[in-house]
């Protein structure tokens, strides 16, 4: 049988109450922490073993696969998905982590596209450059 929380049938809230109420004091902690993807491998390759060792009661997030890596965009998110397999399949609870690259202009990863900034435009004291650089407008704004 499927515990409530991880019902996709029931309501948000009680699978929220089902779940806060089965974590322990330091799953709860653990959620509110993160981690950089270099304290889970050994011998520049990713450990299962030490990763399920080192994330016992989980993880709110696991950072910097590309940035301390230098894997190509497909490899970051294989790679990625070891590192969830491990908190689904090797954790109590099961619960997966947020995956986060620094980045705010795009993804960092060795062949990614990064787009200007908002600051860097703004330094260039170019007035016609953010046309060219818009993504998204809004006639609200």
């Amino acid at each position: 049988m499927t515990d409530l929380y991880q019902d996709s049938s029931a309501g948000t809230g009680e699978r929220v109450a089902d779940l806060l109420g089965r974590m322990t004091l330091e799953e709860k902690v653990a959620q509110l922490g993160a981690i950089w993807l270099t304290q889970l491998v050994r011998d520049e390759h990713f450990d299962a073993d030490r990763a399920a060792e080192r994330l016992t009661n989980g993880i709110g997030q696991v950072t910097r696969i590309g940035a301390s890596t230098g894997l190509l965009a497909n490899e970051s998110a294989e790679l990625g998905n070891e590192v969830q397999r491990v908190l689904v399949e090797r954790t109590r609870l099961g619960i997966p982590t947020v995956i986060h690259e620094e980045g705010v202009g795009g993804f960092l990863s060795r062949g990614a596209t990064t787009f200007p900034q908002g600051l860097g435009l703004a330094a260039t004291w170019d007035v016609d450059l953010k046309g060219d650089c818009l993504l998204y407008t809004s006639d609200a704004a």
